[in-house]
């Protein structure tokens, strides 16, 4: 059984969403290699994806 995660972008107004799937370390280099980052936002972090990077 494979683990399936959805990232949805934090940032507002934004739906973009990105479909990952392996264990956390695989995701997590998955959502880097597409661009997407974990930022810290007044002390809450927030994942924002490729284009609201920018």
């Amino acid at each position: 059984m494979a683990i399936k995660t959805v990232l949805d972008c934090d940032n507002k107004g934004c739906k973009n969403t990105l479909e990952l799937s392996g264990p956390y370390h695989i995701a997590k280099k998955q959502m880097k290699e597409a661009g997407w980052k974990n930022k810290k936002v007044n002390e809450e972090w927030q994942i924002i994806c490729k284009e609201c990077n920018k």
